[in-house]
């Protein structure tokens, strides 16, 4: 699915955004954020052995009552890079079980598409893989709502630069943009919900055609007391590849609130189709600063 001037609209929207953004800063009512994160992947997908992916990484935040502005950069360790990350999506990227890659446009076969065009790429096996990941980008503003009402309304922008090694099989070498809207709503002060659409602008890199898919997110959160909430979400996309199940997935967790200035997330889940990890973890932990 191709959208016409999908760049051009998220060029826009993120330089109306950037422009804005200043303002809100020099009037010094947000605050800064150290954090960090890891996120573990497990799982068959298509392939015919289980790869393990774990990223690491560090980023800076900037909150305030309107701004959500983030910047993180991981590290990869894996024992293969045949599944990476694109866009928002932890996708893989290799031959299926029957030795046809997907990465290949005309559906060649290992002996012949494989070899000629994807040398970098190796199966799943006990040699570790490491190497320097895709830097990303996130900002969120509140267009409606937020303080003391029950209710929000929010734009969101991503956008992935290829920092990552193409070369070594880290990345696609090229750039990914993201837009959405999301819905927030608090219910009886103990429950919330957040719902969110929006679209991918994936790159093509060489031999490669993807679709820039639609995706969609429901959250549930359960206020347990004021440091503590139980959520749980579903996350799913329309396709991204021809002939290819898109990813979705169930994940539940908890967010803990240590202190003033320290925050933990743990969430843990599992994918629900042929393109998605069968187990996924991910542990952030956030410093106020």
């Amino acid at each position: 699915m191709k959208f016409r001037g999908l760049k051009n609209i998220f060029t826009i929207a993120l330089m109306l955004l950037l422009w804005l953004l200043p303002a809100q800063m020099a009037v010094g009512a947000g605050k800064w954020s150290l954090f960090s994160y890891l996120s573990y992947y497990s799982g068959r997908y298509y392939l015919t052995e289980t790869t393990r992916s774990l990223y690491v990484a560090g980023g800076l935040r900037y909150r305030s009552d309107r701004w959500n502005v983030s910047f993180s950069m991981p590290w990869i360790i894996q024992n293969s890079n045949l599944v990476q990350q694109t866009g928002n999506v932890f996708y893989p990227m290799g031959p299926d079980g029957n030795g046809r890659s997907h990465m290949d446009g005309d559906a060649m076969g290992m002996g012949d598409g494989w070899h000629s065009r994807h040398m970098n790429f190796q199966a799943p096996t006990s040699h570790i893989l490491t190497g320097l990941g895709d830097a990303y980008g996130y900002i969120s503003y509140r267009l409606y709502g937020g303080g003391f009402a029950t209710y929000a309304v929010f734009a969101n922008i991503q956008i992935k630069a290829p920092t990552a090694s193409v070369q070594r099989g880290f990345g696609t070498g090229e750039w990914d943009y993201g837009g959405s809207f999301s819905f927030q709503k608090l219910f009886w002060r103990k429950w919330g919900a957040i719902v969110e659409l929006g679209i991918l602008d994936i790159g093509d890199p060489d031999s490669i055609t993807f679709k820039n898919p639609v995706f969609g997110s429901l959250t549930l959160n359960w206020f347990v007391n004021p440091k503590v909430a139980l959520t749980l979400y579903y996350l799913w996309y329309t396709q991204i590849q021809d002939q290819v199940e898109p990813p979705r997935y169930v994940n539940g967790g908890v967010h803990y609130q240590m202190s003033n200035t320290i925050t933990l997330l743990v969430t843990v889940g599992r994918g629900m189709s042929s393109s998605s990890a069968d187990f996924n973890m991910f542990t952030s932990l956030e410093v106020t600063l």
